[in-house]
């Protein structure tokens, strides 16, 4: 998700599914994460934590951020917060 509000949320749990693309290794892991919507959204969707479940591509140089109980950045749609998606060029990574 290029758009969307950003925002920070915990990694509460971790499961791996791994598929093949593109001739490459590529990991999708389902993520249930606890967002945490940003304050300056100015009434951009929710104003309180939730949890949601979210199934993502991840760089494998990647993983070792996402693991149960970091923080990381996310997008999140304020008409539909439940799409939220990892911003891995927030967390300084370029894709």
């Amino acid at each position: 998700m290029e758009i969307g509000v950003p925002a920070q949320a915990r990694v509460v749990t971790l499961g791996q599914d791994c598929i093949l693309v593109d001739d490459k290794y590529t990991p999708i892991l389902c993520f249930k994460l606890e967002v945490i919507p940003n304050p300056a959204a100015n009434g951009q969707g929710p104003t309180a934590p939730y949890t949601v479940e979210v199934k993502q591509g991840v760089p494998v140089y990647a993983t070792g951020r996402v693991q149960p109980g970091a923080t990381i950045s996310v997008r999140y749609d304020p008409a539909d917060p439940k799409q939220v998606a990892i911003d891995f060029q927030a967390m300084g990574y370029k894709l």
